[in-house]
């Protein structure tokens, strides 16, 4: 399973051709857009999953050719964490509107933070309250535009 989530073909212009494509067909009516929706959700999941867990494929993906640093690898792993929360975005937003959508991004989002925050801040020489904050911030988001739904 490791080998072949690194290896899959979750590269930048598959998520972006792709998603162009079905966009295009949902648009058209050659797809249905819950179909359409279901599966642009499970790309930005995967690829999101790929960059979150296993940075080194997407440094090795985007042919970076300096030493990437561990602070480097955890910023790959919140541009995963990103994706992972469009695609949470995408979701909520289609079945209970643009509120709920932004709800679930920044509480995605604040998740991340929090465990950035408490697990690997100090390891990578970065001080806590900055994620910290940035979490609370999120939270405050996500809990005012769910009380707007």
């Amino acid at each position: 399973l490791t080998h072949s989530l690194t290896t899959a073909p979750f590269t930048p212009s598959f998520r972006i051709v792709g998603l162009g494509i079905l966009g295009k067909a949902a648009r058209e009516g050659m797809i249905d857009a819950g179909m359409a929706l279901k599966i642009s959700t499970a790309i930005n999941v995967l690829c999101g999953v790929q960059f979150y867990f296993f940075p080194d494929s997407a440094i090795k993906m985007y042919k970076v050719s300096v030493p990437v640093t561990t602070l480097g690898k955890k910023m790959f792993g919140f541009a995963g964490a990103t994706l992972i929360a469009l695609a949470a975005y995408l979701n909520v937003a289609a079945e209970k509107g643009a509120a709920a959508g932004l709800a679930a991004f920044t509480a995605v989002t604040a998740i991340t933070c929090v465990k950035f925050a408490l697990v690997d801040a100090k390891d990578n020489g970065v001080d806590p309250m900055g994620p910290s904050a940035w979490a609370v911030i999120c939270a405050v988001i996500s809990y005012l535009s769910y009380q707007n739904m």
